[in-house]
């Protein structure tokens, strides 16, 4: 989990909709303006390079692997705004496991049984929206990666391949809104409710990480963080926080010295 840097203004397409239909549902706007769903989805996958907002596993639209996420959810009914088609609040987030993907190796971080255990990002979050234990505006119960410091990373990876927040780093940062007291419970129940600690994904964290821990035995860190954490013809690897925390005090230099912004 990392920041997430909106950096496009909304789609102009989007703006035209919103004009003629300003209470339109998000049914609509898939079913009558698919291509104005389409610069959506083009836009999100370039302001993320490609990653899910929550999970960070690859989620593009040549891969089928993109949906879009509301983080207050598209149902929420409010006067004051259409959070269906609210710009600030879509993300581009992967199928949180909801997919089979194929019996190859490296598809199974994108389905594992049993479900819901191996849900995560929108679909545990849907799941516990549905099930009560969560409300459809879920600002200040999950952190809102739009809101999440470029520096420092407010998460560490464990060798179990579980995310934990990070004390220190949690301690230096407030953030809002925020339900809880302090900035790493807001870490900690955002890890929960949408499930970033499932097996399927600790087991592809423990792959990306043995990858990068491989190489750092062949070569000095510093060396390896352009291969492993820049952006490659717009896109980061999947699990960029894995390497970013493998990485160490050679990651943050190279992405201070780098501009990173998100």
């Amino acid at each position: 989990m990392k920041r997430v840097l909106k950096a496009s203004a909304t789609p102009a397409k989007l703006v035209a909709f919103q004009q003629d239909y300003p209470s339109a549902t998000w049914d609509k706007l898939r079913a009558e303006g698919r291509a104005v769903y389409d610069e959506l989805c083009k836009t999100l996958q370039s302001d993320q390079a490609g990653l899910c907002a929550y999970c960070e596993l690859e989620a593009t639209k040549e891969a089928n692997s993109l949906q879009v996420e509301h983080i207050v959810a598209k149902s929420y009914q409010d006067p004051a705004c259409n959070w269906a088609l609210h710009w600030p609040n879509l993300l581009a987030v992967c199928t949180g496991g909801s997919r089979w993907a194929g019996e190859e190796e490296q598809e199974k971080a994108r389905y594992l049984e049993p479900l819901p255990d191996n849900l995560s990002c929108d679909q545990h979050k849907n799941h516990r929206v549905n099930t009560g234990s969560l409300s459809e505006d879920s600002r200040g119960f999950i952190v809102n990666p739009l809101d999440l410091p470029a520096f420092p990373p407010l998460v560490a990876v464990l060798h179990d391949g579980r995310l934990i927040p990070h004390p220190d780093a949690c301690a230096s940062v407030e953030i809002s809104p925020n339900a809880y007291s302090t900035t790493e419970e807001l870490i900690a129940r955002s890890i929960e409710h949408l499930n970033l600690n499932c097996v399927r994904l600790c087991l592809a964290r423990i792959a990306a990480a043995k990858n990068v821990s491989g190489e750092m035995r062949k070569a000095k860190a510093e060396s390896l963080c352009p291969r492993f954490l820049s952006l490659r013809n717009g896109r980061r690897r999947q699990f960029f926080t894995v390497y970013r925390c493998r990485l160490g005090k050679a990651a943050e230099a190279y992405l201070a010295a780098s501009g990173f912004r998100g």
